[in-house]
């Protein structure tokens, strides 16, 4: 789907939403834009990039599935891996360095461990 599909609230020529955060901060201005587009999927325009965010958990878990997924560093990254080697970041995600580490640091990152349950 283009981008240009998602809801999103006004803007402004050029600048886009970037008017809009001074207000509540970066992560207030999100959670009101959220409570605007209850759809779980909104978009905001800062300058010339457009950001797509997602707040529905259903939506968050299919994007999240790592099964769907193919993990390839970009070319900064392909750079530090050049010094650094192959690890959580700089790997491929089909890389042994790349499942051991991900292995490691996934359950801090599950949900129950990120609301404190853990």
């Amino acid at each position: 789907m283009p981008a240009d599909r998602f809801p999103a609230p006004k803007g402004l020529p050029v600048v886009g939403h970037l008017h809009q955060i001074a207000r509540a901060g970066l992560v207030g201005h999100l959670l009101a834009v959220a409570r605007e587009f209850p759809g779980g999927v909104f978009q905001l325009k800062f300058g010339s990039r457009v950001g797509i965010f997602v707040t529905d958990p259903d939506v968050v878990a299919a994007l999240s599935d790592e099964r769907r997924f193919r993990k390839m560093p970009g070319p900064g990254l392909r750079v530090v891996r050049r010094f650094a080697g192959d690890g959580l970041f700089t790997a491929f995600s089909d890389e042994p360095n790349w499942g051991k580490a991900h292995r490691i640091l996934l359950p801090a990152f599950s949900q129950r461990a990120m609301r404190g349950i853990c």
